[in-house]
C-alpha cells in the first residue's frame, strides 16, 4: 500500500537547461518563454544566474502537456535538464510558483503575473512584442566568477550593467537592480558586503 516514486540521475549537459516559464488560464490559449539557464551557480545544478530566451516549441508543448494532465492552470516553471546520454530532454520538475528569473518573460513581451491578476480581477491584458532579452542574476553571477567560472556577457551587456541601463531595451534585465526602486539592490548589496544577516531578492 505504499506508493514509491522512482527518481533517475542522469549526465547533464551543463548550461542547456530549458524551462517553459508559463500563464495557464483555467480557460483560453496559455501565455509562455522558454528560458535557457545558461549558467547556473554552483555550477551545473545551482541557482540560475544567466538566462536567455530560446525558441523551442516541442519543449512548450512537452510542458503543457504536462500542465494539462495534471489539471494545473496558474503561472509555473516547468524545467527540463539535457540527457546527453539519451540526446534528449527529460523533465526536472514543474515549480508551481513564482521563481528568480520570472522578471524575463516580463521582459520578452509575457507578464505572467499580469495575466494572472487580469484573469482574477475581470481586467484585460494582452501580451507585449516578443522580444529576446538575457536576465542576469549579478550576485550569484559574480561568486561564480571568482569560484572559476567562464565569463558569458558581453562587453556591451557589462556596460548596460554598469551605468543601470537594465530596462531589457539593451537586451539585458536583472534579477533585482531597477532604477525605479533601488530599496532590493540596497538590502542585497548589505548581505553581499557583511552587514546584515542574509536577505533574499527572490
Amino acid at each position: 500500500g505504499i506508493r514509491v516514486m522512482a527518481q533517475e540521475r542522469v549526465d547533464v549537459a551543463e548550461g542547456e537547461d530549458r524551462s517553459l516559464a508559463s500563464y495557464v488560464p483555467e480557460s483560453g490559449e496559455p501565455l509562455g518563454v522558454v528560458g535557457n539557464a545558461r549558467v547556473r551557480h554552483p555550477r551545473g545544478y545551482g541557482t540560475s544566474c544567466v538566462v536567455d530566451v530560446v525558441d523551442e516549441p516541442d519543449l512548450r508543448e512537452r510542458a503543457l502537456a504536462v500542465l494539462d494532465a495534471a489539471g494545473y492552470h496558474g503561472i509555473s516553471e516547468a524545467e527540463f535538464v539535457y540527457d546527453r546520454e539519451r540526446e534528449t530532454y527529460v523533465l526536472l520538475d514543474v515549480n508551481t510558483r513564482p521563481w528568480k528569473w520570472i522578471g524575463l518573460p516580463v521582459a520578452a513581451g509575457a507578464n505572467l503575473p499580469m495575466a494572472a491578476y487580469a484573469d482574477a480581477t475581470d481586467a484585460s491584458y494582452e501580451p507585449g512584442p516578443r522580444r529576446e532579452p538575457r536576465w542576469v542574476y549579478l550576485a550569484d553571477y559574480l561568486h561564480g566568477l571568482a569560484d572559476g567560472g567562464r565569463d558569458v556577457l558581453s562587453r556591451e551587456e557589462w556596460t548596460a550593467l554598469a551605468s543601470g541601463r537594465v530596462d531589457g531595451d539593451d537586451g539585458i534585465v536583472t534579477g533585482v537592480y531597477r532604477p525605479e526602486d533601488p530599496e532590493p539592490t540596497y538590502q542585497l548589496l548589505r548581505t553581499e558586503l557583511g552587514t546584515r544577516e542574509y536577505y533574499c531578492a527572490c
